[in-house]
């Protein structure tokens, strides 16, 4: 019981520092509560870690003002958007789909409060930092740089172990299930997400329930089965989410861009191969920018949270980088990392659906759907990079780590699927 009053309280810091219920701009485009999790998320974790910097403890009084300036920021965006005008916000209503692809979620939190789906990273990487973060009130980097620190990433964003320390942060010792059940929260925000955008993309009746009800499925599925509970690929996950939304909106607008934005700021916050994934969706804001001829000056400010949350992570971690990271390119391992790929993505524990990656050339028919289909094939692309980079593994990293990986694009894959199979034929301009 503790732990669920813990989240819930955490839960409620993070959406009023993202402004709910206020309407600004990026919860136009994603909703509301997507919209401040991800605008407060990113608000916090750059408060928390220029405060970690500046040697601040962090207490309720910094927690204070960070939820207070985040809320009244967020007000005074508000206040200045309203007169931008922007497309009606699409059917939110609560329908049956979503009730049924909540179902797999809400099973993936009960096992995560039970401690029956966390990774093993929570307890080695992830909450082990959380806790540690708690204990000493912000980042230690003594506890960092200390000999065999290697083992828990000390390199990584912070971003995911300071929202893990939050819970703690409240009542002053860290607290397991609050931190575990965010995962699953993360997962139902991102089916909020994905309806979102498929509604606006004009899916509606029994296609909208359906394909939500399938999204739902995998979310919940593949993080019950995989024990996605404490680890930061969901968190990828919404981010990406986000960011396409932005990306896939009917009309262009300055508030898709900022959801692209902070969409990607959150990615970058999140993981380290989020960095460069928030560089693939910020130049593919920017280039749809252009072409519905957008200032320069709206691509650069979208990408300002982005290039925050980076330069925090780079002064943070520029004495304790790993040389595993990147090495030479491996040329001679190419054959089996495109195997190990390729049974990662068929095997039936990961759900089949990162094979639906064959569809992508097809999804790219369709003009409209061209520039989403680029940005989830380069995010792909950029894994088996990281792959033939990386000095250590091989074909038992991929083994490992494909499916976690490939989980992060998977919610964003089926949202452009669904948006090709269930749009009429003369919509498809690229037939």
């Amino acid at each position: 019981m503790k732990g669920a009053i813990l989240f819930v309280a955490s839960a409620a810091i993070l959406l009023l520092a993202g402004g709910f219920p206020l309407r600004h701009p990026v919860a136009r485009v994603v909703g509301r509560l997507p919209g401040a999790v991800v605008v407060g998320a990113v608000w916090l974790h750059l408060v928390l870690t220029l405060a970690s910097f500046l040697g601040l403890r962090w207490t309720a009084g910094l927690l204070a003002f960070a939820t207070l300036s985040g809320w009244f920021g967020c007000r005074l965006w508000t206040g200045r958007s309203r007169g931008i005008s922007a497309p009606g916000d699409p059917d939110s209503r609560i329908g049956w789909g979503l009730v049924a692809g909540s179902i797999p979620i809400a099973w993936f939190g009960f096992l995560s409060a039970v401690h029956l789906a966390h990774t093993p990273d929570f307890v080695y990487h992830w909450g082990l930092k959380a806790k540690q973060w708690v204990a000493a009130g912000g980042i230690d980097e003594s506890f960092l740089s200390r000999p065999g620190a290697w083992r828990m990433h000390p390199d990584y964003p912070q971003l995911v172990t300071e929202l893990g320390a939050l819970p703690g942060l409240l009542s002053g010792q860290f607290d397991e299930r609050a931190a575990l059940l965010q995962a699953a929260a993360v997962a139902w925000l991102t089916l909020l997400v994905v309806r979102r955008s498929l509604s606006a993309a004009g899916v509606a009746g029994f296609a909208l329930e359906a394909w939500t009800v399938v999204v739902g499925a995998a979310l919940g599925g593949f993080g019950a089965a995989h024990g996605m509970a404490g680890g930061a690929d969901g968190f990828v996950a919404f981010g990406i989410a986000v960011a396409m939304t932005g990306i896939l909106r009917p009309t262009p607008s300055g508030a898709g861009l900022a959801a692209t934005g902070l969409g990607a700021a959150f990615a970058a916050g999140s993981k380290i191969e989020g960095i460069p994934i928030a560089a693939i969706l910020l130049v593919a804001a920017a280039w749809r920018g252009r072409a519905q001829h957008r200032g320069f000056r709206s691509s650069v400010l979208a990408a300002l949270p982005a290039g925050l949350v980076v330069a925090a992570w780079w002064w943070g971690a520029r004495d304790v980088l790993l040389p595993t990271n990147a090495g030479r390119l491996r040329f001679e391992i190419i054959p089996e990392v495109l195997a190990g790929f390729a049974r990662s993505a068929m095997s039936l524990d990961g759900g089949f659906f990162p094979i639906l990656l064959l569809t992508l050339p097809w999804i790219a028919r369709d003009r409209k759907l061209r520039l989403a289909a680029t940005v989830v094939s380069a995010v792909v692309a950029l894994y088996l990079l990281l792959y033939l980079i990386s000095p250590v593994g091989g074909a038992l990293l991929v083994h490992l780590s494909a499916q976690r990986l490939l989980s992060q694009v998977t919610p964003t894959l089926l949202l452009i699927l669904a948006t090709r199979c269930t749009a009429f034929p003369h919509e498809h301009s690229g037939e």
